[in-house]
């Protein structure tokens, strides 16, 4: 039997223009024979590629719908104060949902009582004061549905940018409107470079000698931990003495450990040390930012503080 020749190099590229779907051809076709020749190659039709692009079209319509959703939910669901979502929910008489203790703290504050009323930290209007700050149960189910669904987990590095950038946002509109506690946060914020703000020490300054100018506690206090992180220990403590005496308990707490221990090129001084840590935890202070650990601190201090007075008046 004669072998069958290869094919050579020429034919075969003969062969593969003939097989080639050119535009041409496609032309030349009715729309059955189309359909036929791309069945037959493992084509997709025009049809079903219009069809998947459009079935394409419309999954990405409704994810970008759900991620609005989603997003509007968590707005709605985050407390203003700490962007986060409100583990113990507290419904005031502005309509809106706080976290229980950031809501207690903020009508705390005296002057955001006007009255027998408090400013809204939301819309800035006067509100009824809460007579108790109970947890809305109902709400807080509601939640827990919502996260317990999954919708939480749809995008998650996309919202925690979200609740980022929600969080600056709140918190620079808070410090404009003149809040305390917003510019106090602000200015730490810009003086150690956390919570999404870049290290700024002229925008810190600037935060908290504006809370001086309000009068607020504060402002002093904030320039005190700037002076000493820049070593300027005089101006450091001048700032810190005056924010104590302008009843800042977190002031009264480091001047009474400054004056215990000797910091910042202060001579050991145990009745001030005394003095000012009484005032820390006595409840005097108008201005309450000290965090329970230290407060806390500031009472086992204190009782050593008291006992070494009483040894150096044995001895005398």
């Amino acid at each position: 039997m004669k072998d069958v020749a290869a094919a050579s190099p020429v034919e075969e590229e003969m062969l593969r223009e003939k097989n080639i779907l050119t535009l041409d051809k496609i032309n030349a076709m009715s729309a059955s024979e189309l359909e036929q020749e791309c069945k037959k190659r493992d084509l997709e039709t025009i049809g079903a590629m219009r069809h998947k692009k459009a079935r394409l079209a419309r999954s990405i319509k409704q994810e970008k719908k759900n991620r609005r959703i989603s997003r509007n939910t968590v707005a709605h669901m985050s407390d203003i104060f700490t962007c986060e979502l409100i583990d113990s929910p507290v419904l005031c008489a502005d309509g809106r949902y706080y976290e229980k203790d950031s809501i207690k703290k903020w009508c705390a504050m005296p002057q955001n009582v006007r009255g027998d009323k408090v400013i809204s930290p939301t819309t800035r209007a006067l509100m009824s004061l809460p007579e108790e700050f109970v947890k809305d149960e109902s709400y807080k189910l509601h939640l827990e549905n919502y996260i317990m669904g999954g919708t939480m987990m749809e995008d998650e590095p996309e919202l925690e940018r979200y609740r980022k950038k929600e969080y600056k946002r709140k918190l620079k509109d808070r410090a404009k409107s003149g809040e305390e506690l917003a510019l106090a946060e602000l200015g730490s914020n810009y003086l150690h470079g956390r919570s999404g703000f870049i290290e700024n020490k002229r925008k810190a300054r600037s935060m908290f000698q504006r809370a001086r100018e309000l009068g607020f506690a504060t402002g002093a206090g904030g320039l005190a931990e700037l002076n000493f992180i820049e070593g300027r220990y005089a101006e450091g403590m001048m700032y810190l003495t005056h924010a104590a005496q302008e009843g800042s308990d977190e002031a009264c707490y480091f001047l009474g450990i400054a004056n215990g221990d000797g910091k910042y090129d202060l001579r050991v001084n145990v009745a001030e040390a005394i003095m000012w840590l009484e005032k820390c935890v006595d409840g005097s202070c108008t201005s309450k930012t000290l965090k329970a650990d230290r407060k806390a601190h500031a009472h086992d201090v204190l009782e050593k503080l008291r006992k070494k007075r009483e040894a150096i008046v044995v001895m005398d």
